[in-house]
């Protein structure tokens, strides 16, 4: 049997078997470390593929999107920006108009102990 292996294509895949024991199975044989790591990680028995070749690996992901579908990205972006200046304005406007009204009673207060 080859100790050349493919790394685990999926992330946390089980392999059957006692991992402190390799050889208690032929998949984890296979999987098991080649000496030790130069991290010093010695519980790192099996090649892993990074995760980003992982995602991009899948046919549905690389697949370019149709026109219809980026507009309609492109019109749920534009909306949700819109949604969000107009929270933030609201919230200017509000600061603006309890600004305004502390003035106004400060204002008002300093009048009437004037008068009195």
């Amino acid at each position: 049997m080859s100790r050349t292996v493919d790394p685990i294509s999926a992330p946390n895949q089980h392999l059957a078997g006692n991992i402190l024991n390799p050889s208690s199975s032929p998949a984890l044989s296979l999987h098991a470390a080649k000496g030790r790591n130069s991290s010093g990680r010695t519980w790192k028995v099996r090649p892993q593929k990074r995760a980003s070749s992982l995602v991009t690996s899948n046919r549905a992901n690389a697949r370019s999107k149709s026109w219809e579908a980026k507009q309609k990205q492109r019109l749920l972006n534009k909306e949700i920006k819109e949604a969000q200046a107009e929270l933030i304005r609201d919230r200017i406007e509000e600061k603006r108009a309890k600004r305004e009204r502390r003035a106004e009673n400060e204002r008002r207060r300093m009048e009437n102990e004037y008068e009195n």
